[in-house]
């Protein structure tokens, strides 16, 4: 009798976690495609819309990775072969013994091996983009805790001014000085905080209320922590290039809408660009591009041609078009979020003429779980050639022993 070595992660551990990165990927790719549909549809709509719809998709794809971990999901046999092979190749190795029989385990030293490193490689991939995220908070927390607080009467009144102006209260907004920014800065998801360079003391009042109205805008729309957000899903899809294009297309959209809502609130245009123009930040220190990870803005020049393009609609979008947004995203991304694809029907059934028993096996489990294919799985368990496919199909039919250790998934 074959005893495989006890380890911490069996072979067909990780051909189940990869499987399940493999099957994210995929889901996450139709929240890429929908929101990249909205996009085009909304182009000619204000920033600000465009805004929400990109949060709705970040969001999405966090609730797609978390609906892995909850107990009710459902099959969407959606898979066609071509992107089904991987996952079958995968959910072979993933039979460990048939049930009931004893023989060595499906998985051969080299395919376990490449998993293993696909697993590593993964994780790895995470916590790189995490890492700078993590270095540049921590180097914020050193700016800010050097930094010169502003809580003078007149700088109060400023602040003030400045929240009425965009709607927003500042109670719990801190307002501080540094060198160690280059361009006013905000971050905070809970408390948040304006660090503004230490030349802004010296502009003129009404650059600073230009500025502090558009560093309120980005906190009323709360970027602070949607930013930290699309961090994390950057960092769970690193692979994918779709997240990265989603998550930067929301930093330029949500760029823009804060500087439409600063032109609403009455600073002229000719005035905001030349205050803009004249922000950009010049040679900075290693130091300096740490802290600016974490709150990294986008290109100044697209912002401002955005500004002087008199063909753009300036406009904020309303509370029903936000909750129309927030329903239509939720309606899309609560089903994704706790589906199981699976292959087609057509795909399994071709799966059965295979030579290889394991793909037989692994196909006959699927086949088992679909009301219009369960005839297919007991002829198996009576006809197939291979007693390791008989056993599979009587487990997954319930007319065979207890569950194997290591149980098929898609």
């Amino acid at each position: 009798m074959y005893s495989p070595p006890a380890t911490f992660i069996t072979p067909a551990d990780s051909a189940r976690a990869v499987a399940d990165v493999y099957s994210v990927s995929l889901v996450a790719t139709l929240t890429v495609l929908a929101a990249a549909v909205a996009f085009l549809c909304l182009r000619a709509s204000n920033a600000g819309t465009r805004a929400v719809m990109w949060r709705c998709a970040l969001a999405g794809l966090l609730a797609i990775f978390a609906g892995r971990f909850v107990p009710w999901q459902w099959m969407a046999w959606v898979l066609p072969e071509l992107l089904a092979r991987p996952l079958v190749a995968l959910g072979t190795v993933q039979l460990d013994g048939p049930p009931g029989l004893v023989g060595p385990g499906v998985a051969t030293p080299r395919v376990s091996g490449m998993i293993d490193w696909l697993l590593v490689l993964y994780w790895s991939g995470i916590a790189i983009v995490l890492l700078r995220t993590v270095i540049a908070r921590a180097r914020l927390v050193v700016v800010q805790r050097q930094a010169v607080p502003l809580t003078g009467k007149q700088w109060r009144a400023r602040l003030r001014e400045a929240g009425d102006a965009i709607g927003v209260a500042t109670s719990r907004v801190r307002l501080l000085a540094t060198p160690g920014v280059p361009v006013p800065v905000t971050w905070g998801a809970w408390r948040p905080v304006i660090l503004l360079p230490r030349c802004a003391m010296r502009w003129p009042a009404d650059r600073l209320q230009a500025v502090l109205r558009h560093e309120l805008a980005h906190v009323r729309a709360r970027d602070a922590g949607m930013r930290l957000a699309a961090r994390v899903a950057c960092a769970l899809f690193w692979f994918h290039p779709g997240v990265w294009w989603l998550a930067r297309r929301f930093e330029v959209d949500a760029e823009e809408a804060c500087d439409d809502r600063v032109l609403l609130s009455g600073i002229r245009v000719s005035d905001y660009a030349e205050w803009l123009g004249a922000s950009a930040p010049g040679n900075e220190t290693r130091e300096v591009q740490a802290v600016m990870a974490l709150v990294r803005r986008s290109n100044l020049r697209a912002r401002l041609v955005a500004i002087t393009d008199t063909r753009r609609r300036l406009a904020v979008p309303g509370r029903r078009g936000v909750l129309c947004t927030v329903i239509l995203a939720s309606a899309i991304i609560v089903p994704l979020s706790t589906a199981r694809i699976a292959p087609t029907r057509n795909v399994l059934t071709s799966l059965m003429q295979e030579t290889r028993w394991e793909s037989r096996a692994w196909a006959v489990v699927r086949l088992a779980q679909r009301a219009d294919s369960v005839d297919v799985a007991r002829s198996a368990a009576r006809h197939d050639p291979d007693p390791a496919v008989r056993a599979w199909a009587r487990y997954a039919l319930g007319l065979g022993p207890a569950a194997p250790a290591s149980r098929p998934r898609s």
